[in-house]
């Protein structure tokens, strides 16, 4: 029961960094920005870090042969 509260809370602070980030003070976005990330979860950066990775892949492999 504790860790599904916990994955909860953590999807429901997750969730939020977007509408915080668009909704905060526009002249300060790109440190609000900064500290967004800072405080990103890791296992959703890993994710993105990942597809990153496989874009950067696939876009070498191609240049390459083509």
């Amino acid at each position: 029961m504790i860790k599904s509260n916990s994955a909860i809370e953590k999807l429901n602070n997750s969730s939020v960094i977007l509408d915080e980030y668009v909704n905060e003070n526009p002249s300060k976005s790109i440190s609000n920005y900064i500290e967004k990330v800072k405080s990103a979860d890791i296992e959703q950066v890993k994710i993105y870090l990942g597809f990153v990775y496989f874009a950067a892949l696939l876009f070498f492999s191609f240049s390459l042969f083509f």
